[in-house]
């Protein structure tokens, strides 16, 4: 039996020997010997060594040691924890120099290069130039004993750790892992569970080569989307435990893996390590074999299209809409002074949050939307509602467009004015009571775009509602059931509620009238809060323990400036809360780990420097898990335990072929096959040299139409595999040519002349390949999937290959949602196409 690689198509994963660097190098991928003038290098360094990066760098190693001086020996001065994010200031020999964040000017110390991690993207393979990606191995058959766990360690030499330590993690999930850093030293690889190592990629931790599969090839397999029995049920293709049962065949198979079009639902296809000649070929594949919980078998590829939905919605945690509800009546101007920053406040609350989220590194990556509405009474017409923000229908927001939102939101609170002119009221102010049911009705409205960010509403008044004064004064009585319809969504269990905060500022007078309004404000926002979080509990098999104590507070006894310090202190810390992006990163890389999300849950819970905001961590996280949860079925509350191995499937008419495209690559196929549009009236001349230049542009970034002769008479196979591994169909005709037979070369170079060229039919034949081609991009690009046919036809008899003549019959629609070619999987956007829609 032969093993030989398909060049482009396939390639063995790397071996040891060859991961870049050698034993005692510097750990490829840290800090050490990072090449701030690489190509893809991010950040840069002058030559005094001073560090221009704006993003954070992971550690790399568990309490790696801050040193006082960059030098070996130097005393220690402190220590940083497994995955913690610091800013790069000066690299002086292997040597950096850190701090918390770039802009602060001070610095915390040196760290060895080799505790941190510089790498942005993953490591590129020495073989076929392409990312590397990591699959866990946790047996080495298909048949065998239960799982076992493969162990991420957080520092690079560790040979053992415990799970419940800090960076200790099993992993038992058939889950793409990013490779951003290797040691030669002791072969082991750094795993990340997202593409770009920015603050939001959870780091998994440090695993041995042999824990596992390297894929470096762009291609997975797919069984055919309309693979059916004799009788028309859903049929399936077969993965064997050796290569001879493979070839054999039959039914009797080891593992079934179902075709149909759910396959266009899933992000992964299943991976290939290497395809083996013979008669037939078979491919050696990885896949996992079993499902949720030991031993139980499951629709593995449904269940990882799940977690990467969950993964989906955790990153739209990121994103806060804080929307302030603010009795507008006189008593309460200093407390706006206090939301804004005017009157001698300091920044105010919007200046508080807004830079303690661009200089904290926990908040990284996260975004902030501000609106307000302001509530009076009937007194000031339409319904008490006054002058507001409502929230925008842009929901995501790059920094320049967040930083002309806030100026908005700071304009808007600094004009409220907390006297309503006698021209404009409708009546007489008969109590103390305001509408503030009426405005919470309003603000739910004024909040209602982009139902899946995190919205916290904050009410701040001092009195609270009276439903008869709506009635006296000829309006319509609101009850605190409509007000918890109205955060609710009714009772949507499909929808996370809006979660009010209740602030009362202190009392303006205590006696009389007064008072008895301002008393009615706790009670009226108890019932309330405490309905919305029974609400979300719901959605839980426990409540565990958490209540709505801290969803309200009261200011009473305060003086007006205690009170303006304490509202500004008390909606940052509940805002940092719910922005800090800690939690989501631990979840992010425990998920993709295979543990059970309510485990994780209950391991967050009481972690991370909270505690005096009581159970709000805790509420977060339970909003977190009523949300995923649906998405994770089963996995939600049991560990996965994906038993995943190698097996064997033959290379027939049953298995597709699907190429990996990043979203950028992809873009370039489509730029390179738009020339084809039309090119009925181009020469011969012209045609060839275009399909020369448009190649050749896709592989090398623009070469012009200056060839060397050793590049000319290459055949187009080798030079695509030499260029970067640029995907390419097994079978396309562009294979079959050199780059003089397409460009028709007339020079006096003979030894080119004496290549020939290829007829003008043949090269007609090619254009209309390519063009065709360029239709069936469009196809796939738009979310359709092109019919079409290729016709064996002899059309130029003297043509040294026959091209095919591609029939495109039209596009149809996928069977359901959510198909596509296009996915997202770790954190960014890819494309499966299938290999025979490549030229």
């Amino acid at each position: 039996m032969r093993f030989t690689h398909l060049l482009i198509l396939l390639g063995l994963a790397a071996m040891p020997g060859l991961l870049p660097g050698a034993a005692g190098a510097a750990v490829h991928g840290s800090c050490a010997a990072y090449d701030f003038d690489g190509e893809d290098a991010v950040g840069s360094i002058d030559a005094s060594g001073f560090i221009i990066r704006r993003v954070q760098v992971p550690v790399i190693r568990a309490n790696a040691q801050i040193l006082q001086e960059p030098r070996p020996g130097a005393a220690p001065i402190g220590a940083l924890r497994f995955a913690q994010r610091v800013a790069l200031h000066r690299r002086e020999g292997p040597y950096i120099e850190i701090k918390n964040d770039q802009r602060e000017a001070s610095t915390i110390g040196w760290v060895h290069g080799d505790d941190l991690l510089c790498q942005a993207k993953p490591l590129v393979s020495n073989t076929t130039g392409l990312e590397q990606k990591f699959y866990i191995k946790t047996r080495a058959t298909l048949q065998g004993d239960q799982v076992q766990p493969v162990r991420a360690m957080p520092s690079v030499e560790q040979t053992s750790c415990d799970p419940a330590d800090e960076g200790c993690s099993d992993l038992t999930r058939f889950s793409l892992y990013y490779v951003h850093a290797v040691d030669p030293a002791t072969e082991r690889l750094l795993l990340l569970g997202k593409y770009l190592a920015d603050e939001t990629a959870p780091v998994i931790g440090w695993v041995d080569l042999k824990d596992g599969y390297l894929w470096e090839t762009r291609f997975g397999l797919r069984p055919r989307p309309d693979l059916v029995t004799a009788e028309g049920q859903e049929s399936y293709i077969c993965v064997h435990e050796t290569p001879e049962d493979a070839r054999i065949g039959g039914r009797d198979c080891t593992l079934p893996v179902l075709g149909g079009e759910r396959w266009f639902s899933y992000p992964i296809r299943i991976p290939v390590i290497e395809r083996i000649e013979g008669s037939p070929a078979v491919y050696n594949v990885i896949l996992p074999v079993a499902g949720v919980g030991q031993g139980v078998s499951a629709d593995i590829f449904t269940q990882e299209l799940g977690l990467e939905k969950a993964l989906g919605k955790l990153q739209q945690l990121r994103k806060l809409d804080v929307f302030f509800l603010i009795d507008g009546t006189q008593s309460m101007e200093p407390h706006i002074d206090a939301i804004v920053g005017r009157n001698g406040v300091g920044p105010g609350i919007l200046g508080a949050i807004t830079e303690a989220f661009a200089t904290d590194p926990r908040f990284s990556g996260t975004q902030v939307r501000f609106g307000y509405r302001v509530y009076r009474d009937l007194y000031d017409g339409q319904g008490g509602i006054g002058e507001g923000l409502p929230l925008s229908s842009t929901c995501d927001l790059d920094e320049q467009a967040q930083a002309a939102e806030h100026d908005r939101f700071r304009q808007g609170v600094r004009s409220i004015t907390t006297t309503v002119p006698q021209a404009q009221r409708v009546g007489r102010d008969p109590d103390h009571e305001e509408n503030m049911f009426f405005g919470l009705y309003q603000a739910v409205d004024d909040m209602s775009t982009c139902d899946e960010h995190v919205k916290l509403l904050f009410v701040i008044g001092d009195t609270g509602y009276s439903g008869e004064s709506q009635i006296a004064q000829g309006g319509t009585a609101i009850t605190t059931d409509d007000v918890v319809d109205f955060l609710t969504l009714n009772m949507d269990d499909t929808i996370d509620p809006i979660i009010p905060f209740f602030v009362q500022v202190p009392e303006a007078r205590r006696s009389g009238d007064y008072a008895t309004a301002y008393a009615t404000f706790v009670p009226q926002a108890e019932d309330i809060t405490g309905r919305v979080v029974d609400h979300l509990l719901s959605r839980l098999d426990s409540d565990r323990g958490l209540t709505a104590e801290q969803l309200l507070f009261s200011m009473q006894g305060r003086s007006i400036r205690e009170a303006q310090d304490e509202l500004i202190d008390r909606i940052l810390g509940i805002a940092s809360v719910f922005g800090d992006q800690t939690p989501i990163n631990e979840i992010i890389a425990e998920l993709k780990g295979g543990e059970a999300l309510v485990n994780i849950i209950t391991q967050l819970q009481g972690q991370g420097g909270y505690e005096e905001f009581g159970n709000l961590p805790g509420l977060r996280l339970a909003q977190i898990e009523g949300r995923l949860c649906e998405e994770l079925g089963p996995a939600c509350r049991e560990r996965v335990f994906n038993e995943i191995a190698t097996g064997y499937l033959v290379d027939d008419a049953d298995v597709v072929t699907d190429v990996w495209m990043t979203y950028d690559e992809f873009s370039q196929w489509r730029t390179m096959l738009e020339v084809f549009r039309d090119t009925s009236n181009a020469s011969a001349d012209e045609l060839s040299r275009l399909i020369l230049q448009q190649m050749l542009r896709a592989v090398q970034g623009g070469i012009g139409t200056e060839l060397s002769p050793d590049v000319v008479n290459q055949p187009i196979a080798s030079f695509l595999e030499r260029r970067h591994g640029l995907p390419v169909g097994r079978l396309t005709p562009l294979l079959n040519y050199t780059f003089a037979d397409i460009m028709g070369l007339r020079d006096s170079d003979e030894a080119l002349q004496a290549q020939g060229q290829i007829s003008v039919c043949e090269l007609n034949l090619l254009g209309n390949w390519l063009e065709r081609h360029r239709e069936i991009f469009d196809s796939v690009s738009s979310g359709n999937i092109p019919e079409f046919e290729e016709l064996q036809q002899v059309v130029c008899p003297n043509a040294r290959h026959q091209t095919p003549i591609i029939r495109l019959e039209g596009y149809r629609q996928f069977s359901k949602p959510g198909m596509d070619f296009k996915h997202v999987l770790g954190g960014r956007t890819i494309f499966w196409v299938p290999s025979n829609y490549i030229p």
